[in-house]
């Protein structure tokens, strides 16, 4: 048997012999040969090492003394340390600083909603309401004033177009020839692709959904080249055109039309007429207003010393009953169904709304938004363009055969509705 010894020391002295090289038994660590690292980089792709330059490998050098004598290495002993405590830190509490609540932007819709307040005096129904102290004179003064042609549905000339201002593309400086209104070298916001009406009044309405204001402008040319407007006159009116309810000075566009009141007022949109339903007054200008008075809601003289029985801001209805109404449709048997639906609709208004002298013309009409930016519309929902029916186009000439004297009725100025 080999005593275990005896192999043990063999293994020691070979280890030994060949020191250079290392070796690893189960009595402690061998030498370790040094390794380089390669780079990675592109830069040392392809290079050939060179031996002994710590490149892929080395080659192991002869020692110069093969046989050492082994040293037994002292061993230590660590001294051990106490470690020293450290004190927690405290964290400093911090107060966050509370953010201001940001307020929504609001966008109204620009088609669909009914502009101006329940009090303003053309959204207030006729019903309860105070007949004129001289209802028939006046009533007479109207029918009379037609001259024998009943006024039209003006879809045409000498109405307004009414453009959406968060559809505009720029902003425009205004130049007012006559300094009338409030706009004269101010900018607002435009889009060339906006027309004014044809004829000689040349309006532009334009709204702003979001903050609700309403722009009015009149004898319109349009320089898109020099982004400028030039006006014989033009305001930007007081107040929200959503909520306004006309009832204190500061809220009344004083400056617009011949009666002083917004051209938005009282006009009336595609969208109504699709809904079969009107919930305002209408609006006519006619011949003969009056250049001696204007009653409430209009607020100035249009032409002082024009000879003329109607005061501007004279308020009119029809008195006919449903019933009246809807057997004078059905006599209109060759009428498309959306036009005999537009009839309808306007006759309705007229008795539970009735309309307001708002301007002086060469004509009567009752005014609707105007072609420039609603004629697309009015052809989509089929109230134009007009039908031939007994000589009559409809909706146009739709009071020829209906609007006579005894279904006039005059309305007390609006300072005398009651509060």
């Amino acid at each position: 048997m080999v005593h275990k010894f005896y192999v043990q020391k063999v293994i020691i002295g070979i280890c030994i012999s060949v020191f250079a090289i290392g070796c690893t038994s189960n009595f402690g660590p061998a030498v370790q040969e040094s390794t380089n690292t390669q780079s990675s980089t592109d830069e040392n792709e392809g290079e050939t090492a060179t031996p002994g330059t710590g490149g892929g490998g080395s080659t192991p050098s002869t020692p110069s003394n093969p046989n050492p004598t082994p040293t037994n290495p002292t061993p230590t002993n660590p001294t051990p340390t106490t470690p020293t405590p450290t004190t927690p830190t405290t964290p400093t509490p911090t107060t966050p600083t509370p953010t201001e609540p940001t307020t929504p932007t609001v966008t109204r819709a620009f088609t669909g909603v009914r502009m101006y307040g329940p009090k303003a005096p053309w959204n207030v129904p006729v019903a309860g309401l105070p007949l004129h102290a001289e209802s028939a004179k006046y009533a007479e003064y109207m029918f009379n004033d037609f001259g024998g042609t009943m006024p039209e549905m003006n879809f045409r000339k000498y109405t307004y177009p009414v453009y959406d201002a968060s559809k505009a593309t720029d902003s425009y400086v205004v130049k007012d020839t006559n300094n009338w209104g409030n706009l004269n070298g101010k900018t607002i916001p435009f889009n060339p692709a906006w027309k004014q009406n044809a004829g000689t009044d040349a309006q532009i309405i334009i709204v702003d959904p979001v903050s609700g204001k309403e722009w009015n402008l009149w004898e319109v040319v349009i320089d898109s080249s020099a982004k400028q407007i030039t006006i014989g006159n033009g305001n930007l009116c007081p107040g929200d055109v959503f909520t306004n309810n006309w009832d204190t000075k500061a809220t009344k566009c004083t400056g617009s039309r011949g009666v002083g009141i917004n051209y938005l007022a009282m006009l009336v949109r595609p969208w109504e007429m699709e809904q079969g339903k009107i919930e305002h007054a209408l609006s006519m200008p006619i011949i003969g207003t009056s250049g001696a008075s204007y009653v409430a809601p209009a607020t100035k003289l249009e032409h002082p010393g024009k000879v003329g029985n109607i005061p501007e801001g004279m308020r009119f209805a029809l008195k006919i009953t449903y019933e009246e109404i809807d057997a004078h449709v059905a006599t209109l048997t060759g009428l498309t169904a959306a036009k005999k639906k537009a009839v309808k609709t306007i006759l309705v208004a007229l008795k539970d709304y009735g309309w307001f002298v708002t301007d002086t013309a060469g004509g009567h009409a009752f005014q609707f938004e105007a072609p420039e930016s609603a004629q697309s519309e009015w052809e989509r929902i089929g109230v134009l363009p007009d039908q031939n029916f007994g000589g009559v186009g409809y909706p146009r000439f739709m009071m020829s055969k209906f609007l006579t004297k005894d279904r006039i009725i005059t309305i007390a100025p609006s300072d005398q509705y009651p509060k």
